[in-house]
């Protein structure tokens, strides 16, 4: 026989798995550790509470909002890994911040291709000469 909580059990769990979220910054596998439940429990409240889904991905915004400020902070204080670390990640599809080596890459890229297809356009037009020139000979040596 399966022992079960009972609902007010549960509900104090529940709760206490949303502050150890919190202070854990969205950790699960820490989480659960803190409040003595398994992670197959958070899953399976996760997947049949949608009260306690949604209080779970509130606290993902707050983890988003209290890590963008902790970036912001070193971000003002001058930190260049984490200006970089921004560029990167915020400004990744805008054009105006792309990556000037994967611009000259790019370039050279199609420059090497447009060799390679004049070096091929010019032995197809060069060996289409050389097979008349071939025939022409081969002629000549008949008639001698």
């Amino acid at each position: 026989m399966k022992r079960g909580n009972s609902p007010e059990t549960t509900a104090r769990k529940k709760m206490r798995m949303l502050e150890a979220l919190k202070n854990q910054l969205g950790i699960v596998s820490a989480a659960v550790k803190i409040v003595g439940i398994s992670g197959r429990t958070h899953y399976n409240w996760l997947n049949n509470d949608p009260k306690y889904k949604q209080e779970v991905l509130d606290l993902e915004n707050h983890t988003y909002d209290f890590v963008e400020n902790a970036l912001l902070q070193r971000i003002k204080a001058g930190d260049t890994k984490a200006i970089t670390f921004y560029l990167e990640k915020k400004l990744h599809n805008n054009p105006r911040y792309l990556d000037r080596r994967f611009i000259k890459t790019e370039v050279s890229l199609r420059e090497d291709s447009a060799k390679k297809m004049e070096e091929i356009y010019y032995e197809i037009t060069n060996s289409d000469d050389d097979s008349e020139g071939d025939s022409d000979s081969d002629a000549e040596e008949e008639e001698c």
